[in-house]
């Protein structure tokens, strides 16, 4: 799962009424001296996730600046005046500017699949989904979707029976077990959505199968 956030807001004097400029990328004083008249655009790069290689490049007219590691910030005064040099922004400071924000922000969606046998969830994942319940105890607000799904073997109208019911005995072990949702959607594919292409008329266990996506 990989989510980034890319934050603009407005950066706040300090104390003296001055920013920590770097002396080797504003040489030039009457820059200075013009940029701490203004309140500059910070833009934040907030990374959440295990995917790497990953990048913001932020550009005006005179020059651009490459945001490509979590906590990165850099400060936009104006167009006619390069973007500063990419520093790092403390957690203490993250935490205090969008505290407020990230406590809001939702979770990450969870997809799980269970598996059948010919009429009946497997022993492995009847377990699995015992523990799938307990995971979302702690989670609220839940938006659950359940997708039933079914090999080729068969007529449509027996597989898209079959594909329903498994989709809502999985609905009904979700509802048994307490959970306070939003919503649960219940739908169901058939052997229209293989997570296997075969030919007809051909059992194979992974497409017997249901997809929950909780969000």
């Amino acid at each position: 799962m990989f989510l980034f956030f890319l934050i603009l807001f407005t950066s706040i004097v300090s104390q003296a009424g001055e920013y920590n400029f770097d002396k080797d990328y504003y040489p030039y004083p009457q820059v200075v001296n013009y940029t701490k008249k203004l309140k500059p655009k910070t833009i934040v790069l907030l990374i959440q996730g295990e995917k790497k290689n990953t990048s913001v490049r932020v550009q005006n007219h005179i020059n651009s600046a490459i945001l490509n590691e979590p906590n990165q910030y850099v400060y936009l005064y104006a167009s006619d005046i390069a973007p500063s040099i990419p520093k790092m922004m403390s957690l203490e400071d993250i935490n205090a500017t969008f505290g407020q924000l990230l406590s809001i922000e939702p979770e990450k969606m969870l997809r799980y699949t269970i598996y059948f046998q010919s009429n009946t969830i497997t022993p492995d994942s009847q377990e699995s989904l015992m523990n799938i319940i307990k995971t979302l105890q702690d989670r609220k607000d839940l938006y659950i979707t359940i997708i039933g799904h079914s090999d080729t073997k068969g007529s449509t109208q027996l597989k898209d029976e079959i594909s329903k019911k498994r989709a809502e005995y999985v609905a009904q072990k979700i509802k048994e077990s307490g959970i306070s949702y939003e919503s649960m959607k219940v739908n169901f594919y058939g052997d229209n959505d293989l997570a296997i292409f075969t030919n007809q008329n051909v059992s194979e266990r992974l497409n017997r199968r249901v997809e929950i996506l909780i969000r």
